[in-house]
């Protein structure tokens, strides 16, 4: 079979200890047909075969990501408020507060991700205030880095059914230790009725779903990962991925953590 794509003139790093290196790579029909010297990828070569000279280039195996959110990043970067890294307090508020210029009212503000180096500065009513300010009266939830844990205003703990009296049994709740309100910080499972929430008053259609993870599969193939594992999807999401496959335009292996309730 001739080979479809033929990569020349490269450092092929090939992950075979008894040969690390080789200079040329042929690919057809979705798999590798040879890697080794010029002559011996390029006989694999016949009249439909595409011959890229990569001028010493390096070529790596796909790398796989052991444990991340495809479609949390797809989704922030098309759908939802996407913060920088270095951002101050008054800086995030900013980005809110524009953010929430652009949106009807009583839209759902979703986004982030502020720093977890920032949460002591976030963990108060005050500053909980602060971001119902900027929000608008908006119900407003931000991720934070780690993508376990977030930061809610006023409007979105109350759409959640969160008050001082009504903590969720999971996770933590951040309490203001003056007052005893919640701060609006919410650790891990502590933060499922925001999203819950979110999911009824501003979720993603089913075609946003699949926009999402198809968009974090092309960030993840940006950097050179070809397989994955996502540490916890949802129904949304697996359908999302199955709709992609089943297109032939899912660009990555990958495998899914669900969490059954």
């Amino acid at each position: 079979m001739g080979a479809a794509l033929i990569l020349s003139g490269a450092v092929v790093r090939t992950a075979d200890r008894d040969r690390p290196l080789a200079d040329a790579i042929a690919f057809g029909d979705g798999r590798v047909l040879a890697v080794g010297t010029a002559d011996e990828v390029l006989a694999h070569r016949d009249a439909r075969t595409e011959v890229r000279d990569l001028g010493g280039a390096a070529v790596y195996p796909g790398f796989v990501d052991v444990h991340n959110h495809h479609a949390l990043a797809g989704r922030t970067d098309l759908y939802e408020l996407s913060l920088p890294g270095g951002l101050s307090l008054d800086g995030i508020l900013d980005r809110v507060r524009g953010y929430a210029a652009t949106l009807p009212e009583g839209a759902w503000i979703s986004g982030g991700p502020y720093p977890s180096t920032m949460m002591p500065e976030l963990a108060s009513s005050a500053v909980r205030a602060r971001l119902d300010e900027a929000a608008g009266g908006r119900p407003a939830v931000i991720m934070e880095d780690s993508r376990h844990n977030r930061w809610a205003n006023s409007r979105a703990l109350e759409l959640a059914g969160i008050t001082a009296h009504s903590i969720p049994r999971a996770g933590v709740t951040v309490l203001d230790p003056d007052n005893g309100e919640p701060t609006g910080i919410l650790l891990e499972a502590a933060g499922i009725p925001v999203e819950e929430a979110l999911a009824q008053g501003g979720g993603l259609t089913p075609e946003q779903h699949r926009r999402s993870s198809q968009r974090g599969v092309e960030m993840l193939n940006g950097y050179g990962v070809t397989a994955f594992q996502d540490a916890a999807v949802s129904r949304d999401i697996l359908a999302a991925l199955r709709s992609l496959d089943e297109a032939g335009e899912l660009d990555a292996w990958g495998v899914e953590s669900h969490r059954q309730r």
